[in-house]
Order: C-alpha cells, then structure tokens, then sequence
C-alpha cells in the first residue's frame, strides 16, 4: 500500500531551504574536516618522497588535492538537487517486510527497525493529519531518523491506520502507534563541526604517534634493518639516515628515546582530542531524557 503527498503540501512537513549561498555553505561545512583530514593524508606521501630525494616539486601535490576536490563537487551537485527537489512529492509504501519512502530502487527499512508513527494535527489544515515516521538506518543505532509526510485525514489517515494495526497484530511487530501526540524535540549535536574536527585531528595525532611509539619498541638493539625483506634500505638510504643520527643525536639510543618520547606525546595529544571531539558532539544527559520521552 503506497500513500502519496503532493509536493505543494510539503510547507506543512518543514520550511524550505533558500536557494542560495548561505544554505550552500551550512551543508558543505559538516564535509570540510573529512576533506582536510583526506587530504593531509593523501599529500603525506609525496612529501615523504620529496623529503627522501632531497627537492622539492610542489606539483606533486595535486593528485592529493584531486579526490577531495571531487568529493566536494559531488556533494555540491547532490546537495543542489536536494535543495531544487524541495518541492516534490512525498512517497510512503508500507510492505510485508518493512517501508519505503521512494519509488526509485532503495533498501527497504525493516520493521524491526521502525520505532514509531507519530500523527498530529496540522494547525490552520483540519482535513490534513502529519505523519513523522521514526526509525533506525543501517549504519548507526545510536540516533534515530525521521521522514514527515502528510495525510489525508478523510482516506489516507483511516487506511495507513487500519494497515499499521492489522501489519502489527499479524506479525507481532514492536513499532507504536501514537496518536494526537507531537514528537518529541530532538536536540541536534552541540556543535557537530568543531566535533569532527577535533576528532579528526585526534585521530591524525594517533596515527603518527603510533608507529613512532612501536618502532623503537619492536626493532630491538642490535637487530639488523633490513630483517624484513619489505623494509630494505639502499646504501644511499642507510647512509642517509645514519648521518641524520649523527648529526642530530649523539647516539642511536638517544634517537630512540627521542621517538618514544614523541611517540608517547603524539599519541596521548591524539587521544585527548578524540575525546573531546566525541564530548563536544555529545548531547545532554537531560537532552537525551528529553529526547527519548514518549511525549
């Protein structure tokens, strides 16, 4: 069974995003610390390469540049379909084995994941009723989503109601049914940017200080280099590297605290930052209260 809403009801489920560089940017900035983190990683590589031959050829780094730089032109073309489809239909396919919310191939949402069916009045609209669908997706249990649709409170409200409770009975299904009850507010996270950020680069601190960290640790004194076949070194390389001991430490064991000790550090601020880039984006123990109340 498949409930349709036209697209000039959609004022009744939220208001339209402008179409404009304000609405742009607020959809693009949650993507900029994953773009930065990708590219800092990316570019890595030819800076260590250029570092081992000794110059420096800044059009190395592009291919660092080209997959964030393509991430982000994709999510500006998605995201300004998004903002031109506003006005769209609205779809609701209640099946045997779970709902759909589009007519295009889409994984269909189990019930087992479906929480509730939450129907309001629609103020100024007495022969209109707002449906907010609340269920889980695939890839986190932690939040659940929300989809919105408007009903017809004469046909469609009495047939997707009838549907529900004989779907629920037949199958013992676990979803609710509220009735003449709005949803709850759901606060969004304090400050999902500075969040991701701050994670990240926590995450960017660990992976450096790691390796330093088990280097040291798992190559023993005395251990020749080159024990692992995939990590020889050319005599230019071995050379290489011993000067810079020499030259900066005054012995090998010196060198090794120094990459403990960095390591340690690296690691530890690496830590910190994640988190608090999880406290940061982490609500309220009296907003998850809120959140979670059945009305």
């Amino acid at each position: 069974m498949t409930f349709e809403q036209p697209g000039t009801l959609n004022k009744f489920v939220a208001e339209p995003l402008p179409v404009n560089w304000t609405s742009r940017w607020k959809s693009v900035r949650i993507s900029l610390p994953l773009l930065a983190f990708i590219t800092i990683c990316l570019a890595e590589v030819p800076a260590s390469i250029m570092l081992t031959h000794g110059r420096f050829v800044p059009m190395m780094f592009l291919p660092a540049l080209a997959p964030a730089a393509f991430l982000l032109a994709l999510h500006l073309v998605l995201n300004e379909l998004k903002l031109r489809g506003q006005n769209g239909k609205r779809l609701l396919s209640v099946l045997d084995n779970g709902i759909n919310f589009s007519t295009i191939p889409r994984p269909t949402v189990r019930w087992p994941k479906v929480v509730a069916f939450w129907f309001e009045d629609v103020p100024g609209a007495q022969e209109l009723k707002k449906l907010t669908v609340e269920y889980f997706g695939d890839r986190t249990k932690k939040f659940s989503r929300l989809y919105p649709i408007v009903l017809d409170r004469r046909d469609q409200f009495p047939a997707l109601l009838s549907e529900l409770k004989l779907l629920r009975q037949q199958f013992n299904l676990p979803f609710r049914i509220e009735l003449d009850r709005p949803l709850p507010p759901r606060p969004s996270p304090r400050n999902p940017v500075l969040g991701l950020s701050l994670f990240l680069a926590g995450f960017l601190f660990l992976i450096h200080g790691v390796p330093l960290l088990l280097v040291p640790l798992t190559h023993h004194k005395g251990e020749p280099r080159d024990a692992d076949p995939g990590e020889r070194w050319t005599p230019e390389q071995q050379a290489k590297f011993d000067a810079f001991v020499r030259e900066h430490f005054s012995s090998v064991s010196e060198f090794r605290h120094f990459l403990i000790g960095t390591g340690f550090v690296l690691t530890t601020i690496g830590i910190g930052l994640m988190i608090c880039g999880n406290r940061v984006q982490r609500r309220k123990p009296e907003e998850n209260l809120a959140a979670s109340a059945p009305g």
